[in-house]
């Protein structure tokens, strides 16, 4: 049956995607797809304390492409369901903003983890609004809030629509407060995100991308 099922898959050869895609075929067998991912992906712990911030602005609403059903938001959410179970102490980021006043806007979220961050899309992006990404604004409001200086590093996962480095003032995230720092590009565009900021700046959107990040720090 699907219980049994779900009891045996490996994360060897299934992404983030997979579960979400499987729950949105069996919604009522979400909580045991949502078991089945945190077994295969609790496995690769990351340790240390991890800042995901997680690009939730209008263009991640985009379909990934005409062949797809799932938009960029989801690529980012099923990584951060999958990142809630693989980093050791997780502070999770939503962050967007106002294009139009060039103001960037952010809230740490604690209400849950796994696939259930699905069911909270709406409330999250009416609370931080549709516009772009602002990674300096972010980096600035990590660090007056005392994040920054708890997190060994931060990670952010976007569509490298990044406004404050390319549209807005210039200016470049301020990521020295961390050991390491990654900004995750999904949508494979290369103008928003190649700042020379971070520690690495990654192209994809598979839990491989966590991996690496774990190889590079050991």
């Amino acid at each position: 049956d699907v219980r049994t099922a779900t009891s045996q898959v490996s994360s060897s050869w299934l992404t983030p995607l997979n579960f979400l895609a499987a729950q949105r075929n069996a919604i009522e067998f979400t909580a045991d797809i949502d078991q089945a991912m945190e077994k295969c992906f609790a496995g690769e712990k990351i340790k240390g304390t991890t800042i995901l911030a997680i690009d939730v602005s209008g263009s991640m609403g985009q379909i990934t492409s005409s062949q797809s059903k799932f938009s960029r938001m989801d690529l980012a959410f099923a990584m951060a369901a999958a990142g809630s179970y693989i980093f050791e102490d997780l502070i999770l980021v939503f962050t967007a903003g106002d294009d139009y006043q060039r103001m960037g806007k952010h809230m740490i979220w604690s209400n849950g983890k796994g696939l259930g961050l699905f069911n909270h899309y709406q409330s999250i992006n009416a609370e931080v609004g549709h516009g772009g990404i602002f990674t300096y604004q972010l980096c600035e409001w990590l660090k007056e809030k005392g994040y920054a200086k708890d997190a060994d590093r931060l990670v952010v996962i976007s569509d490298s629509q990044d406004i404050d480095a390319h549209y807005g003032s210039d200016k470049k995230p301020d990521t020295s407060p961390y050991k390491t720092s990654y900004i995750i590009d999904i949508s494979t565009h290369t103008h928003g995100i190649k700042t020379g900021n971070w520690t690495a700046e990654i192209n994809g959107w598979s839990d491989k991308v966590f991996h690496y990040i774990k190889a590079l720090e050991s």
